[in-house]
């Protein structure tokens, strides 16, 4: 059976003492799923990832600066597709749970945080970002097809509502999508 690719994890945080612990969380030896990049600031995040590849982020939605919902929207801007796991105080849990309902796969809360706990909120969101890619593709796909062909294709919702128009609909209707 062949060894799958370790995937790779970039920690933004700026408190070492914290880095130190998700580190030694991720280095235990029956894991070796993860490989593990450590920035302490934004600026060194979104150039770490405007150079690399990166399947996770695991960020820490306390850093000075930009703090919360402002470090989700970052992170997305420098790579749109890569899941999100949120470190969160305590205090700053509804916060974390708002950057769920924006695009972040899960959070864990400092302090609280067991390694088989990690490990569970990393490997959700690596499955994520796979069955996110595939979706993607598949949409790419099925918008290719409605777009080259020559009839005209109008969907609509359960209550009538037009949800999508191809091209050859929207020249025949003169609706835009």
């Amino acid at each position: 059976m062949a060894k799958r690719p370790a995937k790779t994890v970039l920690l933004i945080e700026d408190e070492p003492d914290e880095a130190r612990l998700i580190r030694e969380m991720l280095n235990d030896p029956n894991s070796g799923v993860f490989e593990l990049a450590h920035v302490e600031s934004m600026s060194d995040a979104e150039k770490h990832l405007a150079g690399q590849s990166v399947d996770i982020v695991l960020l820490d939605i306390g850093l000075a600066d930009p703090t919360g919902l402002e470090a989700v929207k970052r992170v997305r801007a420098a790579a749109a597709r890569v899941s999100i796991v949120l470190l969160s105080s305590a205090e700053d849990e509804q916060i974390a749970v708002q950057a769920i309902q924006e695009g972040a796969q899960d959070y864990l809360i400092k302090g609280q945080i067991e390694p088989r706990e990690l490990m569970r909120a990393l490997l959700n969101a690596a499955e994520r970002k796979i069955i996110d890619e595939v979706q993607f593709v598949e949409k790419e796909r099925a918008q290719a097809t409605l777009d080259s062909i020559g009839d005209a294709v109008i969907c609509t919702d359960a209550a009538d509502n037009i949800t999508f128009l191809n091209h050859v609909a929207e020249t025949m209707t003169g609706w835009p999508l």
